[in-house]
Protein backbone atom coordinates (compact mmCIF):
# COMPACT_ATOMS: atom_id res chain seq x y z
CA UNK A 1 0.00 0.00 0.00
CA UNK A 2 1.15 3.53 -0.73
CA UNK A 3 0.48 5.69 2.33
CA UNK A 4 -1.32 4.98 5.58
CA UNK A 5 -4.70 6.05 4.19
CA UNK A 6 -4.32 3.55 1.37
CA UNK A 7 -3.31 0.86 3.86
CA UNK A 8 -6.42 1.59 5.93
CA UNK A 9 -8.56 1.01 2.87
CA UNK A 10 -6.66 -2.09 1.74
CA UNK A 11 -6.73 -3.86 5.10
CA UNK A 12 -10.00 -2.62 6.61
CA UNK A 13 -11.99 -0.97 3.83
CA UNK A 14 -12.13 2.26 5.84
CA UNK A 15 -10.86 5.81 5.75
CA UNK A 16 -8.48 6.96 8.49
CA UNK A 17 -11.15 8.70 10.53
CA UNK A 18 -13.20 5.49 10.66
CA UNK A 19 -10.48 3.29 12.17
CA UNK A 20 -10.88 1.89 15.66
CA UNK A 21 -7.86 2.05 18.03
CA UNK A 22 -6.99 -1.61 17.47
CA UNK A 23 -7.09 -1.17 13.68
CA UNK A 24 -4.92 1.93 13.87
CA UNK A 25 -2.48 0.05 16.10
CA UNK A 26 -2.15 -2.74 13.54
CA UNK A 27 -1.33 -0.25 10.79
CA UNK A 28 1.20 1.33 13.11
CA UNK A 29 2.83 -2.07 13.57
CA UNK A 30 3.25 -2.80 9.86
CA UNK A 31 6.28 -0.59 9.03
CA UNK A 32 8.38 -2.69 11.42
CA UNK A 33 7.91 -5.72 9.18
CA UNK A 34 5.02 -5.88 6.68
CA UNK A 35 5.87 -9.44 5.69
CA UNK A 36 6.56 -10.73 9.20
CA UNK A 37 3.26 -9.35 10.48
CA UNK A 38 1.08 -10.37 7.55
CA UNK A 39 -2.37 -10.87 9.17
CA UNK A 40 -3.27 -13.94 7.10
CA UNK A 41 0.09 -15.71 6.94
CA UNK A 42 1.27 -14.93 10.48
CA UNK A 43 -1.87 -14.07 12.47
CA UNK A 44 -0.33 -14.75 15.89
CA UNK A 45 2.66 -12.52 15.19
CA UNK A 46 0.44 -9.80 13.73
CA UNK A 47 -1.89 -9.89 16.74
CA UNK A 48 1.02 -9.84 19.18
CA UNK A 49 2.60 -6.85 17.48
CA UNK A 50 -0.72 -5.01 17.35
CA UNK A 51 -1.23 -5.57 21.06
CA UNK A 52 2.28 -4.31 21.79
CA UNK A 53 1.51 -1.10 19.91
CA UNK A 54 -1.74 -0.76 21.85
CA UNK A 55 0.24 -1.03 25.08
CA UNK A 56 2.60 1.70 23.91
CA UNK A 57 -0.39 3.89 23.02
CA UNK A 58 -1.76 3.44 26.53
CA UNK A 59 1.62 4.14 28.14
CA UNK A 60 1.80 7.39 26.19
CA UNK A 61 -1.73 8.37 27.28
CA UNK A 62 -3.25 8.00 23.82
CA UNK A 63 -5.66 5.41 25.24
CA UNK A 64 -7.37 5.07 28.58
CA UNK A 65 -7.20 1.80 30.50
CA UNK A 66 -10.78 1.05 29.49
CA UNK A 67 -10.05 1.74 25.82
CA UNK A 68 -6.96 -0.46 26.02
CA UNK A 69 -8.93 -3.32 27.53
CA UNK A 70 -11.59 -3.06 24.81
CA UNK A 71 -9.03 -2.86 22.00
CA UNK A 72 -7.03 -5.85 23.25
CA UNK A 73 -10.18 -7.96 23.35
CA UNK A 74 -11.00 -7.32 19.70
CA UNK A 75 -9.90 -9.92 17.10
CA UNK A 76 -7.65 -8.86 14.24
CA UNK A 77 -10.06 -8.93 11.30
CA UNK A 78 -8.69 -7.70 7.99
CA UNK A 79 -10.02 -7.96 4.46
CA UNK A 80 -9.49 -11.35 2.83
CA UNK A 81 -6.98 -9.80 0.43
CA UNK A 82 -5.58 -6.32 -0.10
CA UNK A 83 -7.66 -4.36 -2.59
CA UNK A 84 -4.85 -4.40 -5.15
CA UNK A 85 -5.25 -8.20 -5.50
CA UNK A 86 -8.48 -7.54 -7.40
CA UNK A 87 -6.44 -5.85 -10.13
CA UNK A 88 -3.98 -8.68 -10.77
CA UNK A 89 -5.25 -9.08 -14.33
CA UNK A 90 -4.89 -5.36 -15.05
CA UNK A 91 -1.33 -4.79 -13.87
CA UNK A 92 -0.33 -2.69 -16.89
CA UNK A 93 -3.45 -0.53 -16.60
CA UNK A 94 -2.91 0.06 -12.88
CA UNK A 95 0.75 0.90 -13.40
CA UNK A 96 -0.17 3.47 -16.05
CA UNK A 97 -2.67 5.05 -13.64
CA UNK A 98 0.03 5.21 -10.97
CA UNK A 99 2.50 6.83 -13.38
CA UNK A 100 -0.02 9.47 -14.37
CA UNK A 101 -0.73 10.23 -10.71
CA UNK A 102 3.00 10.67 -10.09
CA UNK A 103 3.22 13.00 -13.07
CA UNK A 104 0.44 15.13 -11.57
CA UNK A 105 1.34 15.11 -7.87
CA UNK A 106 4.93 13.87 -7.61
CA UNK A 107 6.40 10.59 -6.34
CA UNK A 108 6.57 11.53 -2.66
CA UNK A 109 3.04 12.90 -2.50
CA UNK A 110 1.55 9.80 -4.16
CA UNK A 111 3.48 7.44 -1.89
CA UNK A 112 2.38 9.06 1.35
CA UNK A 113 -0.85 10.76 0.38
CA UNK A 114 -3.24 7.80 0.38
CA UNK A 115 -5.04 8.91 -2.77
CA UNK A 116 -7.97 7.08 -4.34
CA UNK A 117 -7.82 6.95 -8.14
CA UNK A 118 -11.09 6.56 -10.02
CA UNK A 119 -10.62 4.91 -13.43
CA UNK A 120 -12.69 3.18 -16.09
CA UNK A 121 -11.37 -0.25 -15.08
CA UNK A 122 -13.86 -3.01 -14.26
CA UNK A 123 -11.78 -5.80 -12.63
CA UNK A 124 -14.31 -8.54 -13.40
CA UNK A 125 -14.58 -7.61 -17.07
CA UNK A 126 -10.79 -7.29 -17.31
CA UNK A 127 -10.29 -10.77 -15.85
CA UNK A 128 -12.91 -12.21 -18.21
CA UNK A 129 -11.27 -10.54 -21.21
CA UNK A 130 -7.80 -11.73 -20.25
CA UNK A 131 -9.03 -15.27 -19.69
CA UNK A 132 -10.87 -15.27 -23.02
CA UNK A 133 -7.71 -14.10 -24.78
CA UNK A 134 -5.65 -16.87 -23.21
CA UNK A 135 -8.21 -19.54 -24.06
CA UNK A 136 -8.27 -18.29 -27.64
CA UNK A 137 -4.49 -18.47 -27.87
CA UNK A 138 -4.49 -21.97 -26.40
CA UNK A 139 -7.14 -23.11 -28.89
CA UNK A 140 -5.13 -21.63 -31.74
CA UNK A 141 -2.01 -23.40 -30.51
CA UNK A 142 -3.82 -26.73 -30.30
CA UNK A 143 -5.16 -26.42 -33.84
CA UNK A 144 -1.61 -26.10 -35.13
CA UNK A 145 -0.18 -29.03 -33.18
CA UNK A 146 2.30 -29.19 -30.35
CA UNK A 147 5.55 -27.39 -31.12
CA UNK A 148 7.82 -29.34 -28.83
CA UNK A 149 9.33 -28.98 -25.37
CA UNK A 150 11.39 -25.98 -24.32
CA UNK A 151 14.04 -28.24 -22.83
CA UNK A 152 15.07 -31.78 -21.92
CA UNK A 153 16.35 -33.48 -18.79
CA UNK A 154 17.97 -36.74 -17.76
CA UNK A 155 16.36 -36.42 -14.30
CA UNK A 156 19.74 -35.84 -12.67
CA UNK A 157 19.80 -34.14 -9.28
CA UNK A 158 18.71 -30.52 -9.54
CA UNK A 159 16.53 -30.88 -12.63
CA UNK A 160 13.51 -29.52 -10.77
CA UNK A 161 15.27 -26.25 -9.93
CA UNK A 162 16.33 -25.79 -13.53
CA UNK A 163 12.82 -26.50 -14.79
CA UNK A 164 11.27 -23.99 -12.41
CA UNK A 165 13.40 -21.20 -13.81
CA UNK A 166 10.93 -21.17 -16.70
CA UNK A 167 8.03 -19.19 -15.32
CA UNK A 168 4.45 -19.65 -16.47
CA UNK A 169 2.51 -16.78 -18.10
CA UNK A 170 0.90 -14.39 -15.58
CA UNK A 171 -2.50 -15.36 -16.98
CA UNK A 172 -1.86 -19.01 -16.17
CA UNK A 173 -0.34 -18.90 -12.71
CA UNK A 174 -1.43 -22.48 -12.00
CA UNK A 175 0.69 -23.94 -14.82
CA UNK A 176 3.65 -26.01 -13.66
CA UNK A 177 6.85 -27.14 -15.33
CA UNK A 178 6.98 -30.91 -15.81
CA UNK A 179 9.04 -33.57 -17.57
CA UNK A 180 7.91 -36.71 -19.39
CA UNK A 181 8.75 -39.65 -17.17
CA UNK A 182 7.65 -42.47 -19.46
CA UNK A 183 5.92 -43.16 -22.78
CA UNK A 184 4.18 -46.50 -23.25
CA UNK A 185 1.70 -46.98 -26.06
CA UNK A 186 -0.98 -44.34 -25.65
CA UNK A 187 -0.03 -43.53 -22.06
CA UNK A 188 2.32 -40.68 -21.21
CA UNK A 189 3.32 -40.03 -17.61
CA UNK A 190 4.80 -36.73 -16.47
CA UNK A 191 6.44 -35.56 -13.24
CA UNK A 192 6.06 -32.00 -11.98
CA UNK A 193 9.13 -30.02 -11.00
CA UNK A 194 7.61 -28.03 -8.14
CA UNK A 195 6.06 -30.74 -5.96
CA UNK A 196 7.50 -33.92 -7.56
CA UNK A 197 4.08 -35.38 -8.33
CA UNK A 198 3.66 -37.90 -11.17
CA UNK A 199 0.61 -38.83 -13.22
CA UNK A 200 -0.70 -39.52 -16.73
CA UNK A 201 -1.60 -36.87 -19.28
CA UNK A 202 -5.22 -36.58 -20.33
CA UNK A 203 -6.12 -38.44 -23.52
CA UNK A 204 -6.83 -35.15 -25.34
CA UNK A 205 -3.37 -33.84 -24.43
CA UNK A 206 -1.74 -37.06 -25.62
CA UNK A 207 -3.53 -36.78 -28.96
CA UNK A 208 -2.52 -33.14 -29.31
CA UNK A 209 1.14 -33.77 -28.47
CA UNK A 210 1.41 -36.74 -30.84
CA UNK A 211 -0.12 -34.70 -33.67
CA UNK A 212 2.81 -32.30 -33.60
CA UNK A 213 6.05 -32.57 -35.49
CA UNK A 214 7.95 -33.67 -32.37
CA UNK A 215 5.95 -36.22 -30.34
CA UNK A 216 6.60 -36.49 -26.63
CA UNK A 217 9.37 -38.75 -25.40
CA UNK A 218 11.05 -39.36 -22.06
CA UNK A 219 12.93 -36.40 -20.66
Amino acid sequence: SYGVASAAYNYFGKSLDQLTPDEAAFLGALPKGPTNYHPKRYPAAALGRRNWVLGEMADNKWLSEEQLKTALARPLNTRSAPRRAEYADADFFVEEARRRAIALFGQEEVNRGGYYLRTTLDPQLQSAARDALMRGLEDYDRRHGWRGAWGTTDFAEGWQAEAQKRTSPPERRSWQAAAVESVSGGTIRVRTAKDDQAGPLRAADVTWSNAGRRPLKRG
